[in-house]
């Protein structure tokens, strides 16, 4: 634009050719279309080309839109991807999982699967391979959870159902088996019991 001075005079936002270079735009597009935004601390005042005018109706009017829009510096602003949040940290010194979550994930119920995930919990997140029946009872007590009133037994049903073995080299001292692991992650899936056959009475 030219003054009657003589003296060119600058456009409010530049020459035309870069603000279609700005909007995406080939130079040799024809058609133009004004945008104008008004708000809190930003004033944008741009022409733009038919199709990014398009996209930016699409986008204002809530369909949103694949096309990147016009940047209020002239470029073109790309689109961001949202980003992950990892989930939050415990404390230091604190495990991630709490014996009493361990239990409730694998659903162990009976004291057979008890015995099973707390040998497993001690040696996934305390480092600890081995277990005895006394670390089963203060394990057991220290998150309020009901010990078995025969310990023994129920130790010698779980190493019966090759959940857990005793390890050789130290009498008293046991490992949870492979069967065992497979059994905690497949949440000790029940056995169907087996019906009683009714007695069969001899006729009179």
């Amino acid at each position: 634009m030219t003054s009657n001075g003589g003296e060119e005079e600058p456009t409010e936002l530049g020459t035309s050719r870069d603000n279609e270079l700005a909007s995406g735009d080939s130079i040799t597009t024809s058609r133009r279309y004004r945008i104008r935004v008004d708000g809190d601390g930003l004033t944008l005042d741009i022409h733009v080309g038919s199709a990014l005018a398009g996209s930016i109706l699409q986008l204002a009017m809530g369909g949103g839109s694949a096309t990147p829009a016009a940047s209020p510096q002239g470029g073109i602003a790309r689109e961001i991807a949202p980003s992950t949040v990892a989930p939050p940290q415990p404390p230091a010194g604190r495990p991630e999982l709490t014996l009493g979550e361990y239990l409730a994930e694998s659903e162990a119920k009976t004291n057979v699967d008890k015995i099973t995930a707390v040998g497993e919990y001690l040696a996934e997140h305390s480092n600890q391979p081995n277990f005895t029946l006394d670390d089963v009872r203060a394990q057991l007590l220290a998150i309020r959870e009901d010990v078995p009133k025969n310990l023994h037994r129920d130790m010698a049903s779980a190493a019966k159902a090759r959940y857990i073995a005793e390890d050789t080299s130290s009498k008293g001292s046991y490992y949870v088996t492979g069967t065992g692991r497979t059994a905690i992650a497949g949440q000790f899936p029940r056995q169907p019991r087996k019906r009683a056959r009714p007695k069969k009475t001899s006729g009179g």
